[in-house]
Order: C-alpha cells, then sequence, then structure tokens
C-alpha cells in the first residue's frame, strides 16, 4: 500500500501529460498485478485516453493489455474480449510477440470459460505457434501449457497430463509462481478427471497457497470450486460444502457474477445429493436470478455487437460508395481536363488564324495601295517611250528599260500577294 500511495502522490504532483500517463500506468499496474481489484479501471481507461492523445503506442498497448487482465479478474469477459482484440491489433502493429502471445492466451482462457471450446482452441493453438517463434523458455512453457489445454477441450486428459508435467519442469526452473500456481490448478483437473481424486487435492492444495499469497482471487475461487467438485465425488460432502461456500463467498464479495453462477450450481447440485431440498431450493432460486442477469448482460452484448456490425457494415457500405464517387470526380476530372487543353488549343489556332487573317488584310491593302501608282508609273512610261520614240538618246533609253525591268519586279511581288488572297478568303 506504501508503493501505491508513492504512484498516487506522483500521480498528484504530475506536472506535465506524459509524466500524468506514467503514473497512471504503474498505478494500474500495481492494482492489477497485486490487488486484482476492478479499482484500477478508471486509471487504466484514462491511461488509454491520454495515451491516445499523446500518440504513445506502446503505452497505449501496456495500458490496454492491464485493462484486459483487469477486466478478466473481475469476470467482465464481454469487453475484456473487446480490449483483447484492440491490443491485439496494437500489438502486431508494433511487432510486440510477447504483448500478442499474452493476448491471445487471455482470449483462450476466456472464451473456454464462457464455454466456447472452438474459439478457446483456436487461440490457443494460436498463441502455441507465436510462442515457438519466440525464443523465450517462459513462452515456450506457457505455449506447453496453452496446448494442455486444448487437449484437455478434446478430452485428451492423459496427452494433456504428459503436456502439462512437461511444462512444469520448466516453470519450476524460472521461479514463477503464478505459473507453477495455474499449473497445478490445471494438472489437479486434469487428475480429477482421471479419477485420481486424492493427488488431484493435493494439486489444488498447491494451487491454492499461491493464490492466497498473490491474492489472486480468480485462481482461489477456482481452487475451492474443484477442490469441492473433488469431495463431493469422494462424498465427503462436509468438506465439499465448505469449498464450495468459500468459494462463493470470495465471487459474492467481489461481484464475479460468473463464479457467483457456477458456486450456486455447484450448491444445488450437493444440497439436492444430500436431499437438503430447502438449502437446494434456495440456492435454484439465488441460480436462476444470478442467472438472468448474465443472460440480460449477454442479450445487451450481442445487441451491441448486431449494431456495431450494422454500423460496420454501414461504414464498408458508405466507404463504397465514396470510393464510387471519387473514381466518378476523377474520370470527370480527367474529361474536364481533357476538354479545358481541347479548348486551350481551340483557343491557339483561332489566335493564329487570326493573326495570318490580319496579315493578309494587311497584305491585300498594300498589294491595292502599291498597284496603283505602279500602273500609273508604268503607263507613264509607255507614254514616254510613244511620244520620245524619234528623240531619246541610248542613254535615256536604257533607264528607261531599267525603270520598266524594276517596274516588273514590283508587279511579280504583288501577284506572289494577290496569290495569298483566296487562302485569306476561305480562312475567313
Amino acid at each position: 500500500m506504501n508503493q501505491l500511495r508513492e504512484f498516487e502522490q506522483k500521480l498528484e504532483e504530475s506536472e506535465s501529460e506524459q509524466d500524468r500517463l506514467t503514473a497512471l500506468i504503474k498505478i494500474g499496474q500495481h492494482i492489477t498485478e497485486n490487488l486484482r481489484s476492478k479499482v484500477s479501471q478508471p486509471y487504466l481507461e484514462e491511461a488509454i485516453k491520454l495515451a491516445l492523445k499523446l500518440d504513445n503506442q506502446s503505452l497505449y498497448l501496456k495500458a490496454q493489455c492491464l485493462l484486459s487482465k483487469t477486466l478478466y479478474f473481475i469476470e467482465n469477459y464481454d469487453d475484456a474480449i473487446n480490449i483483447c482484440w484492440k491490443a491485439v491489433e496494437t500489438a502486431r502493429i508494433l511487432k510486440d510477440k510477447r504483448s500478442e502471445f499474452d493476448l491471445l492466451t487471455r482470449l483462450g482462457a476466456i472464451y473456454g470459460l464462457l464455454g466456447d471450446h472452438t474459439r478457446s482452441s483456436e487461440h490457443f493453438t494460436n498463441a502455441l505457434h507465436l510462442s515457438r517463434r519466440i525464443n523465450n523458455p517462459k513462452l515456450i512453457a506457457q505455449g506447453l501449457v496453452n496446448k494442455g489445454n486444448i487437449l484437455v477441450l478434446q478430452s485428451k486428459l492423459e496427452k494433456a497430463r504428459e503436456i502439462f508435467e512437461k511444462a512444469e519442469h520448466y516453470f519450476n526452473e524460472s521461479g514463477n509462481e503464478l505459473s507453477n500456481g495455474f499449473l497445478n490448478l490445471n494438472l489437479g483437473e486434469v487428475l480429477r478427471r482421471q479419477g485420481h481424486y486424492h493427488d488431484a487435492l493435493n494439486r489444488f492444495e498447491k494451487a491454492l497457497k499461491v493464490s492466497k499469497k498473490l491474492n489472486h482471487i480468480s485462481m482461489m475461487i477456482t481452487c475451492h470450486r474443484n477442490t469441492g467438485h473433488t469431495y463431493r465425488t469422494l462424498r465427503e460432502f462436509d468438506k465439499a460444502e465448505k469449498h464450495f461456500l468459500k468459494g462463493l463467498h470470495l465471487a459474492e464479495k467481489d461481484s464475479l457474477k460468473y463464479s457467483i453462477r457456477d458456486m450456486l450450481g455447484s450448491l444445488k447440485r450437493l444440497y439436492t445429493e444430500i436431499g437438503n431440498y430447502e438449502r437446494a431450493f434456495e440456492m435454484l432460486d439465488r441460480l436462476t436470478t444470478i442467472s438472468d442477469v448474465i443472460y440480460e448482460d449477454n442479450t445487451k452484448m450481442r445487441i451491441a455487437e448486431s449494431e456495431q456490425e450494422f454500423n460496420l457494415k454501414m461504414r464498408c457500405k458508405e466507404a463504397e460508395i465514396l470510393k464510387q464517387q471519387t473514381k466518378e470526380l476523377a474520370t470527370a476530372k480527367a474529361e474536364t481536363e481533357t476538354a479545358l487543353n481541347l479548348l486551350r488549343s481551340t483557343e491557339e489556332q483561332i489566335l493564329e488564324i487570326e493573326h495570318i487573317h490580319s496579315s493578309l488584310n494587311i497584305a491585300v491593302t498594300a498589294n491595292h495601295e502599291i498597284n496603283q501608282p505602279l500602273m500609273i508609273l508604268v503607263g507613264n512610261l509607255n507614254l514616254i517611250e510613244i511620244l520620245c520614240k524619234d528623240s531619246l538618246t541610248s542613254q535615256q533609253s536604257g533607264y528607261i528599260k531599267k525603270i520598266e525591268s524594276s517596274v516588273e519586279d514590283i508587279s511579280t511581288i504583288l501577284r506572289k500577294y494577290r496569290n495569298l488572297t483566296p487562302e485569306a478568303s476561305s480562312i475567313r
């Protein structure tokens, strides 16, 4: 508690959002791993929001993992599954295989508790494959436990026992008390199903000691439940009742609805078997109430999932429509650009034609303006030659011929311009 108070003080004194995020994670981790209480939930939910705001993916993943563990401990399985999947996506983005392994294992455990053995086996298998790709003895051991859990779901008890005993060797070397506790619990259940009741009780007792030391409530409840089932089979009903009632008390103390249901069901069957029908009916009445609560919660969850699925389909449909509209818009834009380019080209051609037309008009006008005085000049030269034919000297005749040659050159040039005038007319 002193350490928790120290973390809370750092949270109060945090000057930046990053410092606050770090403090929230530490508080959530301390409560989750030591007290296993739902008290950590608001801290971790705030940490997730703050990590998203700061775009801190690593702490976002850590907060998700811790929150999924908390929800698992308090048997809020629906929200735990949802958070687990979000965390798996984050872990894959960050390529954090260790976190992904833990999350897949947790999903396998949750689905197993919910009785969905197909999904449970699927997630345990995926976690097992992942553990083989990570060179870590602890994960290999946990992967073996996952494989054993799959075999238990398949009722292959002897093979499951061999796998669990092999995993036990790894856990003993690593000194991981929590893993050893769960392994003893798993081995005890296999032994119980095989009829080795006293060996099973021994395993459950070891697991119970670990769970009490670590204050692991869900493990404690499971130990009492399995021990109770074993004593009931051995017809030691007083001992069975004692363990079932202890498990029920722990479950009710933390409002663990699935464990409450399991314990009430176990007590109902026990009281029915020993002929205590009054207590059996009492347990049945309470069992009906808690089952209705669970059914209502599950119904709400299914409705929420259906709404979520519908919204997802709608978003996909909207995305498809938007994609089509974007494609059509891109096509229209391309067609518009093509039309604009054609228009620009046409405008350029028109300007060029107008320029040519203007030039030709100038040429025609110039031709006319030059040709008129030129004709007068030619006429006067002819008149001089006629009137002064006999009086012109050879030098004067030479000048006249030069003038006539120049006039002819000018006439040739003007004829060339006159040949352009039809084109000018056709252009116009």
